[in-house]
């Protein structure tokens, strides 16, 4: 076989000559698409002929065989494009001589994607089968990053077993590149506090008698671990929502005595040990409520939260366990200034916000919006689309986020990342960091977001807002329920009407069966692998993705 199929592609050489020169006089550098276009018509042609279906997504061209089977996919990669401007073929003649084709665009890589489309039609018409079935995607802006192509390669990458790049073989004995090495240049950054060991050891630092400062994940945003700090008490008209400070943990263990480190660990304090967290708010409906501004002159505070929101509790629920106590030590300081949240948030690149997005609610906290979050994510990104995984309001929670990027999630955001420990804040204030934050999300180029955005737009989270700052972006609407009847309370109190009811409601056939009785919506455990077809029709339904088909 290997000796039949040389001999088809010999016969065929003066053929991919005339191609490869036809692709070369069509110049199409990579600033002019309508050029590109031209390019792809030529390949579009013969990849039909060899029983591919061929399709434009957006200025670039995707193919895969009309009939195929289970089989598992190659990504043959090429792109059509060149750095050549046009005019160039007036002085470089596109032309043969010697067995050699000369001409813009030749080498890299219009002589690939010649050697691409008779390999293909030489496995048609030898009746080949290949184990893995070749699928053809041809971009046109390789030569200046594939700003917009990069996604549509990803979502390939994603579900092919391996993928071959058109690019120039190596050398006149044709070596196929299989690795490429790489360099890299890196900074190290040293902070700390100077002085000689020899001549001025005083001026120096002591690891032995530093005090050791367990940080909580609302410093994750920050440097604070590294650099120098002190802890200065501040007059309580200078404390703020946001600001860094230390309370030295004075309760005995018990089951809230673990706090969440910035990598979303979670680890036990006891009593004396040092503990960095930020002024904030909660409201939570089944837990606690309270803020910094409850604490009084004895400046004893709680950790309303694992993730370090410091506060005084005014309403606790019974079935909780005491919260967390502290004696609140002081401020962070730099300098003459204190450490707040907010200076750490980056500013934010003039993105406009337009992804498709999948918003998460709830009917209170804990009824499972997390854990449909992690399905929704992981079945966008088995369909091949890059996903943001966010929370938009709520009390801050590392580990919600992170449970989306072990689903899959390409990137994940919350309400920290924009300098907030909760979002029970003003409105104003609200709106002003979720727009730095949707910007940072658009940045990122991916396809879709799956956001939370709180236990119920009804709570002082801020959920309205966000929903309303998402605006008609928000395709799909899901919400989580903790009893049947809490759907029916949600849909009238909020006016507006979910695609799709998950959470602990629909625990069982018979909760399933209740939603929908009451409500008249579809109702799923998104736990139960069976109801996944249902779930993939329900986001590909409102999503309206532009599709690029996968093999």
């Amino acid at each position: 076989m290997p000796h039949e199929l040389l001999r088809h592609l010999r016969e065929r050489r003066g053929q991919m000559v005339a191609l490869l020169e036809r692709l070369a006089l069509e110049e199409s550098p990579s600033s002019e698409p309508n050029r590109q276009s031209r390019v792809l018509d030529l390949l579009s042609a013969p990849l039909a002929g060899c029983g591919y279906s061929v399709r434009r997504v957006g200025n670039h061209l995707y193919a895969r065989p009309r009939e195929r089977g289970r089989r598992r996919a190659q990504l043959l990669l090429g792109h059509c494009d060149t750095v050549w401007p046009l005019g160039t073929t007036k002085e470089m003649p596109v032309g043969s001589e010697g067995g050699i084709v000369r001409g813009p665009g030749v080498y890299d890589m219009k002589a690939g994607l010649v050697q691409m489309v008779f390999a293909l039609g030489a496995i048609s018409a030898l009746g080949l089968e290949p184990s893995v079935t070749p699928v053809v995607f041809v971009n046109s802006d390789e030569e200046v990053g594939s700003p917009g192509s990069t996604r549509h390669i990803r979502r390939l990458a994603r579900v092919v077993e391996r993928a071959f790049v058109m690019e120039p073989s190596l050398g006149l004995a044709g070596k196929l590149k299989t690795a490429r090495k790489g360099g890299g240049r890196f900074s190290i950054v040293v902070e700390g506090q100077a002085a000689h060991a020899g001549l001025d050891p005083e001026g120096g630092a002591s690891a032995i008698l530093k005090p050791r400062y367990f940080f909580t994940s609302l410093t994750r945003i920050s440097n604070l671990p590294k650099a120098p700090f002190t802890v200065d008490p501040l007059p309580r008209r200078k404390w703020e929502t946001g600001d860094y400070v230390v309370g030295e943990v004075a309760s005995p263990p018990n089951g809230l005595s673990r706090i969440e480190l910035p990598t979303g660990r979670m680890v036990e304090v006891v009593e004396g040990d040092l503990v960095v967290g930020a002024f904030g708010v909660r409201y939570a409906t089944l837990e606690a409520v309270g803020g910094w501004q409850n604490i009084g002159p004895d400046r004893r505070m709680e950790a309303l939260t694992g993730a370090g929101l410091f506060g005084m509790s005014t309403s606790r629920s019974a079935l909780l366990p005491p919260l967390l106590s502290m004696t609140y030590k002081g401020h962070l300081m730099h300098g003459p200034n204190k450490a707040t949240m907010r200076d750490y948030v980056p500013e934010a690149p003039a993105h406009g916000f337009a992804l498709p997005t999948v918003l998460l609610v709830g009917t209170s906290m804990s009824a499972g919006k997390t854990t449909t979050a992690r399905v929704v994510v992981r079945l966008l990104g088995e369909a091949g689309f890059s996903v943001v995984g966010a929370k938009l309001t709520g009390a801050g929670r590392y580990r919600d986020i992170l449970a989306m990027q072990d689903a899959g999630a390409d990137a994940i955001f919350d309400f920290v990342d924009a300098g907030l420990p909760s979002t029970v804040v003003p409105d104003r204030e609200y709106r002003g960091a979720l727009d730095s934050l949707l910007s940072r999300i658009a940045g990122v180029g991916a396809d879709v977001l799956v956001a939370e955005v709180g236990a119920s737009p009804l709570e002082p989270y801020n959920g309205q807002a966000a929903i309303e700052e998402i605006g008609a972006h928000g395709r799909c609407t899901i919400l989580s329920a903790s009893d049947p009847y809490a759907v029916t309370g949600v849909i009238s109190a909020f006016g507006e009407r979910p695609d799709l009811v998950t959470g602990l409601a629909t625990s069982t056939r018979a909760g399933i069966e209740l939603v929908e009785k009451l409500s008249g919506i579809t109702a799923l455990n998104v736990l139960d692998r069976d109801s996944f077809p249902r779930l993939r029709a329900i986001l590909q339904r409102t999503l309206a993705l532009e599709e690029l088909p996968i093999p």
